[in-house]
């Protein structure tokens, strides 16, 4: 997991779709209060991303972060999707209300004169 920062207000993804990315002003996983942010690629360039999985993610499913020696455990809530032209909710960035995790990856038809998805798809996932 890398670190990704806000340049400008746009959230950076790492490049390699393998490798989720934590945003740096969030919560950290585990916390008791805010949003853990992890924010990664659906796939890129033919090759499957770390987060290919959430569009298909269902109420109630566990969802797991390990950052080396401890495990955080989340159960999803919701899913939504936003469309990248509107932004993302300013609340999915909220630092110190209730403890959730936001995972945040693309999806939604792809544009492929611009090379991106149109969308956003975003899980929300409370502590299990």
């Amino acid at each position: 997991m890398l670190v990704v920062s806000e340049h400008g207000n746009v959230l950076e993804v790492p490049e390699d779709p393998a490798v989720v990315g934590w945003w740096d002003r969030g919560a950290a996983p585990g916390s008791t209060a805010g949003s853990v942010l992890i924010a990664g690629h659906i796939n890129i360039n033919g090759h499957t991303g770390a987060l290919a999985a959430i569009p298909w993610l269902a109420i109630g499913d566990a969802v797991s972060i390990s950052n080396g020696d401890h495990v955080s455990r989340y159960r999803v809530r919701a899913l939504h999707s936003y469309p990248k032209s509107t932004g993302l909710p300013k609340n999915l960035f909220d630092r110190n209300g209730v403890p959730q995790l936001v995972l945040i990856t693309c999806g939604g038809p792809f544009d492929s004169t611009a090379r991106s998805y149109e969308d956003n798809i975003v899980a929300f996932a409370d502590p299990a």
